[in-house]
């Protein structure tokens, strides 16, 4: 069956719904808002999410916690600690 944005919503398969005339400014605002992050840890985050779907649980967990140390040395994450202590928005430059 089909399921409409409201019934997605609703069941948790969604976490916003914009009106159709709505939807490509904020997709942008959206993907704008992406690539101010951190960007090296979400690309690693969502390896993670796609080797999920093709290896065991160990190989998976094996590989989630070298990405969490690459994070975790990166400048970016210095700056998130720096930003979180300076009480301040973070500046990252997905290094």
């Amino acid at each position: 069956r089909i399921i409409d944005a409201e019934e997605a919503l609703a069941l948790g398969l969604a976490n916003r719904v914009v009106p159709h005339d709505k939807l490509m400014e904020e997709g942008l605002a959206y993907a704008a808002k992406l690539a101010a992050g951190p960007t090296r840890t979400l690309a690693r985050m969502k390896e993670n999410l796609n080797l999920a779907t093709h290896v065991d649980l160990r190989t998976l967990m094996d590989h989630e916690a070298q990405n969490m140390r690459l994070s975790g040395m990166s400048n970016d994450s210095r700056e998130a600690v720096m930003a979180f202590v300076e009480k301040r928005e973070p500046k990252f430059a997905g290094k």
